[in-house]
């Protein structure tokens, strides 16, 4: 296996943010699509998965407002719009899309963030079809976007469920900026 993204090895990733534990890393053949690596709760119908990878482009900016980052991020939101127009989310409503603190108290937002509410469409590997609300969450870091899609049951712990994708997007946020260099980096 190559050498993942800022963490270099698997055994750098962390084996629980937030309320979700470690599943596993998919590596792609390259930077420009990087790896995704899954966090979940199974019982609770919760996932996280986290991809740290370039689309080729070199350079990308921090911040949050500049162009290519919005295109980025809106061509993240597509690729989740697109999924439904295929079939595969059914009833799919874009609930908000907009700049997150992760804290009131943060002087700058952290992410691009959207959330979604839609059903599974059924198939063999889907476990529920019910009501699902998804947080799509981007930024770049070390000229990698970092791309969160935090997945959870709708219902009546949707609050608890949605400080529990904060949570997670803390503890992620924090393990990027702080590990070390990768060798590859």
């Amino acid at each position: 296996m190559r050498p993942l993204p800022i963490f270099g090895t698997e055994a750098k990733l962390p084996r629980r943010l937030g309320r979700l534990s470690y599943e596993g890393v998919e590596v792609f053949s390259g930077p420009r699509l990087g790896i995704v690596v899954r966090y979940a709760a199974p019982a609770a119908g919760t996932k996280a998965d986290c991809g740290l990878y370039d689309l080729g482009l070199v350079d990308l900016p921090s911040d949050l407002e500049a162009a290519e980052v919005v295109e980025v991020f809106r061509q993240a939101c597509g690729d989740v719009l697109a999924a439904a127009e295929r079939g595969w989310y059914l009833d799919m409503e874009l609930r908000a899309s907009e700049y997150l603190r992760l804290a009131e108290e943060d002087p700058e937002p952290q992410f691009l963030f959207a959330s979604f509410s839609y059903r599974q469409a059924g198939g063999p590997d889907t476990r529920f079809t019910g009501p699902r609300i998804s947080h799509l969450a981007l930024r770049v870091d070390r000229g990698l976007i970092n791309k969160v899609r935090y997945t959870y049951l709708q219902g009546p712990g949707d609050e608890q469920a949605y400080q529990g994708c904060l949570a997670f997007l803390r503890d992620w946020l924090h393990v990027v900026q702080a590990s070390p260099p990768a060798a590859t980096e």
